[in-house]
């Protein structure tokens, strides 16, 4: 393990810049960073990201410039004579010094760090080196967006009560990644969403007394985009008017019997989407007059490509 050492010890004070995308990349999106002294017979603890297996000290190196999320690493004996192990680490020995630790064989390699010298990120955002600032600050794992604001998945929760359920005065709920978009009223309301948790539309049909509400209802939904996240909730009361074309209008959004509420006063929600194949999140729940409320959540990938924490940096979901 000398010749790792040795070759460590020859990288101390040198930059690396690498381009993830070749040399027509921009300059922005390089990574330029500075190693400092090798620890010989250390390794980092407690902060793997990966462990992989290489040919070479050199090509540890290499890996750890290549991936963002890397701050250090140990590198030391492999399965065989012939290959290394490669432990890369999403922090520090700066960062934590007591996780620095005697190990036989290995050697800890970190670079400078900019994230402890400037202002740190914000919420649900994590600072990457080697960049022009001379940092960057991107998003946490399960976060994306230009502030890393949005959860990468959609979370939806949805609440239905009649007037003579006990649930105090908040007797519909549409909420999107907490956003309440219930406009409250008597009736169906719904919410409409693009696939990302973007609004598309909300309204409210009091289709307890008013006669063109549930054509209204139906118009509204069919005008809807496919691959649309629909969101129906009764308050107070929707006994009473109802229409052929707005009970199959719910039913394409995966309504099932019974498809409006039972009675007056009973509770009545749907989580729907418009298109097709149906998702498995979606569902719908109801309760009679006096036994509600009904309620439900669903929790679904977020489509679409979004800023991640920078300007630079897209996070795109998965097809």
């Amino acid at each position: 393990m000398r010749d790792v050492h040795r070759f460590l010890a020859s990288l101390v004070g040198i930059f690396y810049l690498t381009c993830r995308l070749g040399g027509a990349t921009p300059k922005s999106l390089c990574r330029k960073v500075l190693l400092l002294e090798p620890s010989s017979e250390h390794a980092l603890r407690g902060h793997l990201l990966t462990n992989i297996t290489v040919p070479s000290a050199s090509s540890c190196s290499f890996f750890c410039f290549d991936t963002p999320e890397c701050f250090s690493y140990n590198v030391g004996p492999g399965p065989d004579e012939l290959e290394f192990t490669c432990e890369l680490s999403d922090s520090d020995a700066a960062q934590h010094p007591d996780d620095l630790v005697p190990r036989p064989g290995f050697t800890y390699q970190g670079y400078e760090n900019a994230c402890l010298t400037s202002v740190p990120c914000s919420s649900h955002r994590a600072c990457r080196i080697g960049y022009e600032d001379p940092f960057r600050c991107t998003c946490q794992m399960n976060y994306t967006g230009l502030s890393c604001e949005l959860p990468k998945n959609v979370k939806v929760d949805v609440l239905s009560a009649g007037l003579d359920d006990d649930v105090g005065s908040d007797y519909c709920n549409l909420k999107v990644d907490g956003t309440e978009y219930c406009l409250k009223m008597r009736g169906h309301n719904i919410a409409a969403f693009y696939m990302n948790g973007t609004l598309i539309a909300n309204a409210a049909f009091d289709t307890h007394r008013d006669e063109a509400a549930p054509n209204n209802m139906s118009y509204l939904i069919d005008s809807l985009p496919s691959n649309t996240l629909v969101l129906v909730a009764v308050q107070d009361s929707a006994f009473v008017r109802k229409s052929p074309a707005a009970i199959q209008s719910l039913i394409a959004l995966g309504a099932v019997p019974p498809v409006w509420p039972n009675g007056h006063r009973a509770s009545w929600f749907l989580i729907g989407y418009k298109g097709e194949p149906r998702p498995s999140w979606v569902k719908q729940g109801f309760a009679d007059r006096y036994q509600g409320p009904s309620n439900g959540t669903a929790v679904f990938p977020r489509e679409g490509c979004l800023p991640h924490g920078n300007q630079i940096e897209k996070w795109c979901s998965s097809p």
